[in-house]
């Protein structure tokens, strides 16, 4: 009787993907605005929202000021970003999260206010919240509830005279934030930038991210280059920094 030899290598399973530990397994192509640093993944959202600052007044039956008439070809938008960080165990975190949006030079646009940073912050029943008023104008400011009855105590009071406006004024604008320690810049300018430190904790979740943008009023739709940085570290040693390309995002404005 002959003897047949047959030499199996994991090529020739049904499934070579059983060889294949569960944390390495990919299914389909890795989106674009995805880092990974063994067990953290750190993705950008590429679905921008897009609201009008002068619907939104009009909705809540707010009047709008008369010194608007200076904007006169121009519309005023809310565009929202989300950040997500995903930790699948290990002993990895994230220490530092950052987001950097570059508006298209043609047409002119001009970032007017930025959201959340560290002084529009307040500790609530779970977590932070970023609590900021949003003035006709596009301006993000801290709300006037510092002397309110029973007001929550900002985490980090950074205000002035200048910064307080009538609540009444503008439209509120809430949501939770994953550390009370956020930096903000690019008013006046055709770039937003956000640093998020863990000044409260490892960060972990999705992270909602708002600017106010100046746009001509025959735009309907804003072409936004976004790059998101991570600072992955374990147990505060050996940081590793992930960066993503320069994403295009899409913002329609409807």
């Amino acid at each position: 009787m002959s003897m047949i030899e047959l030499d199996l290598t994991p090529e020739n399973a049904i499934d070579p993907r059983l060889f294949t530990p569960p944390d390495q397994r990919t299914y389909g192509p890795r989106p674009e605005g995805e880092v990974v640093h063994k067990r953290i993944r750190v993705r950008l959202g590429d679905r921008p929202t897009a609201r009008n600052v002068r619907r939104m007044f009009e909705a809540e039956g707010k009047e709008l000021p008369a010194g608007l008439k200076v904007y006169a070809g121009y519309e005023i938008w809310l565009i929202g970003l989300n950040v997500g960080v995903i930790k699948e165990g290990g002993w990895q975190s994230v220490t530092r999260l950052g987001l950097r949006v570059d508006l298209p030079k043609n047409p002119r646009f001009i970032v007017v206010g930025l959201a959340p940073e560290t002084k529009m912050i307040v500790r609530g029943k779970v977590g932070f919240e970023c609590n900021a008023s949003l003035g006709a104008n596009g301006s993000l400011t801290l709300p006037d509830v510092l002397g309110a009855a029973g007001a929550p105590v900002p985490a980090a009071v950074e205000t002035s005279a200048g910064a307080k406006i009538s609540a009444q004024a503008g439209v509120n604008l809430s949501f939770s934030v994953l550390s009370p320690a956020v930096i903000a810049v690019g008013k006046g300018d055709s770039r937003a930038e956000w640093v998020i430190e863990d000044s409260a904790g490892p960060l972990i979740g999705d992270q909602e991210l708002y600017f106010t943008v100046l746009t001509p009023i025959v735009t309907d739709e804003i072409r936004l280059s976004a790059r998101v940085n991570a600072t992955v570290a374990t147990f505060d040693l050996l940081p590793c920094l992930l960066q993503t390309p320069d994403l295009q995002v899409r913002a329609v404005l409807q």
